[in-house]
């Protein structure tokens, strides 16, 4: 008996349910939850070693409040697998975090730190 690897469509698909989890708030226990699985299963289907069926798509879609469409996704609309999205900042957890901390600060506050930002970076 063989391991399958993860396909690139497996990847996608999970990278996604990852971003949307992570914009969302959610931890992968409170995902399982909504979804009635474990939180080892999230895990296998946000790393792209457990395929996600059309039958559990619909739930995860439901309570990450996006479409199964979505989930198949690359940025550039075409079926996931096309377009890679793994070179996409947005897609790095600490990049998320970042910027969930920075929307949680005040609107002067948000502005001062892009802008100390864009000046460290030299822009």
């Amino acid at each position: 008996m063989t391991q399958k690897s993860p396909t690139p469509i497996d990847l996608e698909v999970g990278k996604r349910i990852r971003l949307r989890r992570i914009l969302l708030g959610l931890t992968q226990q409170q995902l399982a939850a909504k979804i009635g699985v474990s939180f080892q299963q999230v895990q296998k289907y946000e790393r792209g070693l457990n395929r996600v069926s059309a039958s559990r798509m619909v739930p995860i879609a439901a309570a990450l409040g996006v479409t199964p469409a979505w989930l198949m996704q690359s940025d550039t609309g075409a079926p996931a697998g096309i377009g890679p999205v793994a070179d996409d900042p947005l897609m790095d957890t600490d990049n998320l975090l970042h910027l969930q901390s920075l929307l949680r600060l005040p609107p002067a506050q948000q502005a001062s730190v892009r802008a100390l930002v864009n000046t460290m970076a030299g822009g």
